[in-house]
């Protein structure tokens, strides 16, 4: 069976540790000009904890990944939302409160952007950024396939076992943890590719 080509970008799927998944506050510059969409990674810019989006590989290390932000925009009106849209003003240029699931060991779930197999798990790849949905709001970032054993983004942890995901078939969804964080070895890559 096909698998469906749906990138949602990152989900948590669980804890490697069995510890609680929670979201920590950062925050959005006013007026920041790029979209971040709920599911795409994250990186710190300044000491100040903002943040900005993750939309290349070169953009590691990673803080995590973006869930949301919460403002009140130039009219004074409170907005919660899944997204951050492109060069949103907030009232007196405020930052924005984003949350961030910023933990280290969470595993969590990404389409892949080719036929990765069971013998492809424990490699490495890269992002493939794609603008989210202003819609839903959800990211549309998917594992690079084509540079699996090259990239360092992400650790290929395992396959996401569901009955309608095939391994070995395009856009399977598969675990993965986050190989260029900043909170683990001052964001060097920290899982060793097994060949």
């Amino acid at each position: 069976m096909a698998n469906r080509d749906n990138p949602m970008g990152l989900r948590p799927a669980y804890h490697l540790t069995g510890g609680v998944i929670r979201q920590q506050v950062y925050s959005i510059a006013s007026a920041y000009g790029t979209g971040i969409w709920s599911g795409d990674l994250v990186h710190v810019v300044d000491t100040s904890r903002n943040i900005e989006a993750g939309d290349g590989a070169g953009d590691a290390p990673f803080i995590g990944v973006f869930a949301g932000c919460e403002y009140s925009d130039a009219s004074g009106n409170k907005i919660f939302s899944r997204q951050w849209l492109a060069s949103t003003a907030t009232l007196g240029s405020v930052d924005a409160v984003a949350y961030v699931y910023d933990d280290p060991n969470i595993v969590w779930i990404i389409q892949a952007d080719g036929a990765l197999a069971v013998t492809d798990v424990w490699r490495q790849a890269d992002l493939a950024y794609t603008a989210g949905s202003t819609v839903t709001g959800q990211s549309k970032t998917e594992l690079d396939y084509s540079n699996l054993g090259t990239g360092k983004n992400f650790h290929v942890y395992g396959i996401y076992d569901h009955p309608e995901n095939t391994a070995g078939s395009t856009n399977v969804d598969v675990l993965v943890l986050i190989n260029e964080h900043s909170l683990v070895n001052g964001g060097a890559t920290q899982y060793e590719e097994v060949t």
